[in-house]
């Protein structure tokens, strides 16, 4: 920042540039005061004020100024006092030279100028100074300039150099306020030129606004001449109001925007109000609906007469006068207009808006009303029109219904004209004609059409007379008009409440029904309903009532009349249809074909009908398609391919019920979606459903051309018969055609399957190439008796096809493109040629080339979707040798040819793969060991032998020297932690790193590094461990796991230089340990958290050069965890910490270990055997131990006969594994230190010949070796296992480990509990000294622990998984070698009797848990045992 470029200082650097200012200032104006008054006071007594005091004062007062008005601006106050101070270093040169205070102010200014300013200014400061001093010296030298000795006291020197300052302050004063008027000036012209600009294009735009006002006034009048030249027309052309209406819709919004827009119409004389159009986005139409009822800004406008308009104002103001209700969905907004017609209102017309953004203006509101008024006037045109209509139709209805009711007297006839005409004139939902049977009391419904249920409802259930609407009509024999739903259930209406919940399904809101009466007897009643609330007034109830009036005479009439004439017929029909149903069954119990049963049901239905359409269709339950076997049609038999079921078929096969269609068949059909494929549309039709087991399998259907009317009721009972006679016997067919196909089936596909079984039998047991095919060859043709066979291999890369296998004919390779072959392979399709081969094979564009052949199969060879090959069978005499079921099991062995094929190439793939694996991995593997062997065995020498003469130089050697020996062993060591560490990572890699997975406490474990981790730590961190309670024993490495958090706790040393460190352990939701290190360490950036894992990598270089390690920790560490079964991540913050978290299973499930019973205090970092049987005793009276040691490297015998106490032990060295051997058998050491890596015999078999070798089989052997393989060790019998170099404390406990001292008494006590605090509780209990405690948590593990290490006694519980007490007692009982072994039952079972009695002759002691002292048990134990 430069103040001389910016202006003001930046907001942070400047504050506290402004503070020093400041307080400067301060300084300065405080010393000023005395200064001027050391000017005036001299003077005072001399009467005489010298010139230069008095500018100095002047100077003087600006300092003091400047320090207390702070709002001048800062650039002024620092230039100020800059040129102050130069002044008063300028005034001080020229009276006292380079001697004076001058070159001091000169020093101080730049440096002021720096802090105040920047580096510019205070450069230029500096630059002047130099070059003010070189003047004022030069000036000296040349004696221009002759300093004096100024009497003046210092306050007087300090004013002058104050006046000085002032001066030149005043003119920098000048400059910059003349600067900034010219700066000013020119501001001022150029926003006098925006404003002349600004006025321009201002004017320029009202411009613009008066001509598009003025354009769109034109568009709109012009629009709205257009829009009442459509509404006349409109109202004159449409057909009826719902078209007159959307007319109007799409005429409005052509003039504004009206997506949503509805109609409300108000008779006056029934108060009701309707919607007759309706047409919106968020909203359904509101039910018809009395006026007085509705609240909203419909009838607002209905009431009032007055508009709607644009906006929200008079809509808020109306709620909140509580004249509306808010009706619907909230839209954004609406205007509406009344429709008024000879000075009432009539309805009202709205648009609306719920797009945001759409809003309507003051031109929409008059576009509306004005639209409104000539509607309105249309509107009430077309009623009266209308009307006039309506009454004219009412009439002619009513001569119609008179005319029918005198031509015909057949009921049925006659309930269909008069429902029909009815329905037609109220134009109803539903309209039902209901009989009462006075002797039975039981409503018929004849007639019952329902838009809901599809049309005519052919029959229903009679009903008797009871407390329902209709039955209160005829009860009654008065009229019932309900308009409301409500009202209908309050006069006995019933609807199923979820339907009028969910509002789905029919149920009416509107039921107006009226009796029929002849003389004083109701013969039943005329309804009508509706799903519209108000759908009928009283003008329909009286039109209704003048239908009726006759209605009932006729009615009783027909029913009289139709009543003779059906007994008469009925007695007729009866002898015929008897005659025809026996006929028939004598002829359907000879057949037993299908088709031959179609045909005589066919035949015999046309005959028995006399119809000219008879067909039976075929309904495929699966496919959903209908087959027609038989159709008959005026002498044409053609039938109509299978399709889906349409139309009548349809409704019949989903109703399963007979569908009889007698009158308007067309448009029935159009109603049921029923289109006429061929010929012209009959007048009547009966459609009846084959059924069979209570399903539609089938449709007869039989068609009149000429009379509607056709068919009776006893037509549908007689059609019906038949078709039931027709079920059965179809059914009897079906099942023996179907017995009859399976058995062919079955024999077909036995054959192929066996030939199929053969194929693939012999495929599986071969994986050779050639040998497979020539298999696939000979099977092949044998199968198909083929005089010609080949086996056709594409091979890509040369372009040519290859015929491993030929029989018949010799083939050479041929292009690929050429022959039948290829054609096979490019279409991946069969190829079958039964007839007129040769021509066939030109067509196809080859040439006839080898043997002629008369019938060709050829099938592709696929793998992975690919041909590769053809499988080809040919016959050389006979045409037509293979069919389609040849090329499907011909199809089925191509296809197990391409999966042996692939598999055989996988194969020899994978077992390349496996022998090239295999010799890398030994390889490798033989690597890892030289490495192991020839980088650990000198580092072993190095390292040895520097302790040996690092403790026998003690006090011989310089201090030097041995701190010289010790830096040796340090760096020696960690050469041996970067080898075992990079050996580590190989043998991960190479999968040779075994998991020695045993039960051990977590709890221990974690104290363990907690405390190994202390002495890292700087004095500024403090580590904390969070251990979760829950967690006891964990079934995995133990070594494995304490080596990743040992790195994880290293690293968080290392990288924390203040805050803590947090050891936490849980287990997860999922059962698993995990185990986090927190810290708040540097962190690790985002783009460098994958780095870290990977092998000699960190953070950065930085990081490397800063803290030192090689990268390989995390990495080991990862592929550590991943070995465990589990994994190990991070999360961090660079700057704020991280946290490494480590999740494996608590119970590692890799290969099977014996588990290790839990140890009290594990000692991590060695691994010991529990398994060894017995341990060699010292010899009596011998006190030293006698140690062999069998280890090709000589170093190893010499280092550990320095390292061992000589007065405990006598160690004899072997160089090889035979030798080792004898001297095991001849000496009887009491331990064997054993190398594994030695020429000859290794140590793995000198391990098994000891085991093996009942003389040697109970020393206890500790493997020392560079060689990781523990799990293998212990599995062969190792007591103890370490890892070179050598360490002479580690082998030191291995030995005290595993011999006994001479003067043991220990007694060896097993403890098996599923509880592992019980073992913790009793190990507190006993005396360390004269016992050792072992624990198992259940009886298997318990029986394995005594099996490997017979205790003296046992501490049992009963109640344990897998085994318990019982089960333990009874296995040692059973076994001669344990039935002796003493058992104290430590149990909180509460015995029964039988249970006590069979301890009591089992076990030595029980004892409860609950408040046992250990005391007691101590002499319990010590009772049991002497």
């Amino acid at each position: 920042m430069n103040v001389i470029e910016n202006g003001e200082p930046e907001s942070v650097l400047g504050e506290w540039r402004t503070t020093i200012l400041n307080a400067f200032l301060t300084i300065a104006a405080i010393v000023a005061v005395p200064a001027i008054a050391a000017l005036f006071i001299p003077s005072i007594s001399t009467g005489y004020i010298p010139p230069v005091a008095i500018v100095l004062s002047i100077f003087g007062l600006i300092l003091i100024a400047l320090a207390v008005f702070r709002k001048i601006d800062f650039r002024i106050r620092v230039y100020s006092l800059l040129l102050l101070g130069y002044a008063a270093a300028g005034v001080n040169l020229m009276n006292s030279g380079l001697d004076s205070s001058g070159p001091l102010y000169l020093l101080a200014l730049p440096i002021l100028a720096l802090v105040l300013c920047g580096r510019r200014t205070g450069s230029f400061a500096g630059a002047f100074s130099v070059a003010l001093t070189a003047l004022v010296s030069a000036l000296i030298d040349q004696d221009v300039l002759v300093p004096q000795i100024i009497s003046y006291s210092i306050w007087a020197r300090f004013s002058t150099f104050l006046m000085l300052m002032c001066v030149v302050m005043l003119v920098l004063i000048l400059f910059y306020r003349f600067q900034e008027r010219l700066i000013n000036q020119e501001r001022l012209t150029q926003a006098e030129l925006r404003q002349a600009q600004a006025l321009l294009e201002q004017q320029n735009e009202t411009l613009e606004q008066r001509i598009k006002e003025r354009t769109d006034e034109l568009l709109k009048s012009n629009k709205i001449q257009t829009a009442l030249f459509k509404i006349a027309d409109a109202a004159s052309t449409s057909q009826d109001m719902l078209e007159f209406f959307a007319h109007i819709h799409q005429i409005i919004g052509e003039l504004m925007y009206a997506k949503n827009m509805f109609i409300a119409l108000y008779d006056g004389s029934t108060g009701l109000l309707s919607f007759p159009y309706f047409v919106d986005e968020q909203d359904e139409p509101f039910p018809t609906q009395p006026l007085e009822n509705f609240h909203g800004m419909t009838s607002y406008v209905i009431r009032t007469g007055e508009s709607i308009k644009h906006g929200w104002d008079q809509f808020n103001n109306l709620i909140d006068n509580q004249e509306v209700e808010l009706k619907g969905t909230y839209n954004e907004d609406g205007i509406g207009a009344p429709l008024k017609a000879e000075g009432k209102t009539i309805g009202a017309i709205f648009v609306q808006s719920y797009t945001p953004g759409i809003r309507y203006t003051d031109q929409d509101d008059e576009i509306l009303a004005f639209v409104a008024q000539h509607v309105a006037t249309a509107l009430t045109r077309m009623r009266a029109l209308d009307a006039e209509r309506q009454r004219t139709a009412e009439l002619s209805i009513l001569n119609s219904i008179s005319e029918a009711m005198v031509k015909t007297l057949d009921v049925k006839t006659l309930m269909r004209i008069i429902g029909d005409k009815v329905r037609e004139i109220f134009n109803s939902d539903s309209a039902m004609i209901m009989l009462l049977d006075q002797q039975t009391n039981l409503i018929h419904v004849p007639y019952e059409y329902d838009i809901d249920e599809g049309g005519y409802i052919d029959y229903v259930e009679p009903f008797p007379l009871g407390t329902g609407v209709s039955s209160k009509v005829i009860t009654t024999g008065q009229p019932l008009l309900l308009n409301t739903l409500e009202e209908e259930l309050a006069n006995g209406a019933y609807f199923p409440p979820e339907i009028i919940a969910k509002g789905t399904g029919f149920y009416s809101q509107s039921w107006l029904g009226v009796p029929i009466i002849t003389g004083e007897q109701v013969l039943g009643l005329v309804a009508l309903a509706d799903a519209r609330p108000y759908a009928f007034n009283e003008n329909h109830l009286h039109l209704l009532q003048t239908l009726s009036a006759n209605i009932g005479i006729a009615i009783e009439n027909a029913r009289l009349f139709s009543e003779t004439q059906r007994l008469l017929e009925e007695t007729e029909q009866r002898a015929d249809e008897l005659s025809i149903i026996n006929s028939v069954q004598e002829a359907l119990a000879s057949k037993l074909d299908i088709q031959a049963i179609y045909e005589l049901i066919g035949d015999k239905v046309r005959q028995v009908f006399q119809v000219q359409v008879v067909d039976i269709v075929i309904y495929d339950v699966e496919t959903n398609l209908m087959s027609m076997p038989y159709s008959y049609e005026n002498g044409d038999r053609s039938v109509i391919s299978p399709r889906a079921p349409y139309g009548f078929r349809q409704q019949v096969i989903k109703s399963r019920k007979p569908l009889l269609i007698n009158r308007n068949f067309k448009e029935l059909a159009a109603q049921y979606n029923n289109p006429l494929l061929t010929g012209a549309w009959p007048k009547s039709a009966l459609f009846m459903p084959l059924l069979v087991n209570g399903k539609t399998r089938g449709i007869i259907s039989i068609q009149d051309m000429e009379y509607e009317e056709a068919f009776s009721e006893s037509d549908v009972r007689l059609l019906q018969t038949l078709t039931n006679a027709m079920s059965v016997a179809i059914e009897n067919a079906r099942l023996f055609d179907e017995t009859e196909r399976l058995l062919n089936e079955t024999e077909q596909r036995a054959a192929e399957l066996a030939a199929v079984n053969t194929v693939s039998a012999a495929l599986a047991s071969e994986l050779d190439v050639v040998a497979l095919i020539h298999l696939v060859g000979e099977q092949t043709r044998i199968i198909f008796n083929a005089d010609i066979a080949y086996v056709a291999l594409w091979d890509e890369s040369s372009g040519m096809i290859n015929f491993p296998y030929t029989y018949g004919e010799e083939l050479t390779p041929i292009p690929y493109g050429e022959g039948l072959t290829s054609t096979v392979i490019q279409t991946n399709q069969p190829l079958l040629i039964n007839e007129d081969l040769g021509r066939q094979v030109v067509e196809l564009g080859h040439n006839i080339v080898g043997k002629q052949s008369l019938s060709y199969l050829g099938v592709p060879i696929v793998v992975a979707g690919k041909a590769v090959g053809v499988l080809s069978v040919q016959s050389t005499t006979q045409e037509g040798m293979f069919d389609e079921k040849d090329a499907r099991l011909l199809s089925t062995i191509a296809s197990a040819v391409g999966t042996a094929l692939h598999n055989a190439q996988l194969y020899a793939e994978a077992r390349q793969a496996r022998a090239d694996a295999e010799q890398a991995n030994a390889a490798k593997s033989a690597f890892l060991a030289n490495m192991s062997h020839e980088l650990r065995t000198p580092l072993n020498a190095i390292i040895g032998f520097t302790r040996i003469v690092r403790r026998k130089a003690e006090g011989v050697l310089p201090e030097k020297q041995t701190e010289n020996l010790d830096k040796v062993l340090v760096s020696a060591d960690h050469l041996l932690n970067l080898i075992n560490t990079v050996l580590d990572i190989a043998k991960i890699e190479a999968g040779r790193m075994d998991v020695l997975a045993a039960n051990f406490r977590l709890g221990a474990l974690i104290d363990l590094c907690y405390n190994t981790a202390q002495p890292l730590l700087r004095p500024t961190v403090v580590l904390e461990k969070q251990v979760d309670e829950n967690l006891t024993t964990v079934y995995s490495d133990q070594d494995k796991i304490r080596q990743i958090v040992l790195n994880l706790l290293s690293n968080a040393a290392k990288f924390t230089h203040t805050g803590k460190i947090i050891l936490a352990a849980r287990l997860d939701e999922n059962s698993n340990l995990c185990i986090s290190v927190t810290d708040t360490g540097i962190g690790i950036s985002e783009e460098n958290l994958l780095r870290i894992f990977k092998e000699f990598q960190q953070a950065d270089t930085s990081t490397t050069r800063q803290y030192g390690g090689t990268g390989l920790g995390l990495s080991i560490s990862r592929n550590l965890a991943r070995l465990l079964g589990g994994d190990l991540t991070v999360q961090s913050e660079l700057g704020k910490g991280s946290t490494f978290t480590l999740v494996i299973p608590s119970h590692y499930a890799g290969r099977a270990q014996t588990p290790v019973p839990v140890s009290s205090s594990p000692q991590l970092g060695q691994e010991f055997a529990q398994d060894h049987t017995a341990i060699q005793p010292a010899v009596p009276g011998e006190t030293k131990k006698h140690i062999l040691v069998i280890d090709d490297d000589p170093d190893a015998v010499y280092l550990l006969e320095e390292n061992l106490n000589q007065d405990e032990f006598v160690v004899t060295g072997s160089r090889n594994g035979q030798e080792g051997l004898r001297l095991a058998r001849q000496q009887q050491p009491q331990a064997i230190l054993l190398d594994i890596l030695m020429p000859g015999m290794d140590g793995w078999q000198v391990l098994h010949e000891l085991k093996e070798d009942p003389h040697t089989a109970a020393i206890p052997v500790i493997l020392l070796t560079i060689l990781d393989k523990k799990a293998l060790g212990f599995r062969l019998g190792a007591a103890a296992y370490l890892l070179k170099p050598l360490d002479p404390v580690a082998v030191r406990e291995a030995l005290d480990k595993v011999i006994p001292k001479v003067d043991r008494l220990q007694k060896h006590v097993l403890v098996v509990d599923d509880d592992p605090l019980i073992a913790d509780m009793l190990r507190q209990y006993l005396p360390e000294a004269e016992y050792a405690l072992e624990a198992a948590l259940d009886g298997v593990a318990g029986l394995q622990a005594i099996q490997a290490n017979r205790p003296d006694i046992i501490l049992l519980d009963l109640i344990m998984p897998r085994l318990d007490g019982f089960g333990v007692i009874e296995a040692l009982r059973a076994n001669p070698e344990t039935s002796d072994l003493p058992v104290i039952v430590i149990s909180a079972k509460d015995l029964t009797e039988p249970e006590s009695a069979r301890l009591k002759e089992t076990v030595a002691l029980v004892m409860k848990k609950q408040g046992f002292q250990g005391d007691e048990l101590i002499q319990e134990i010590h009772k049991v045992l002497t």
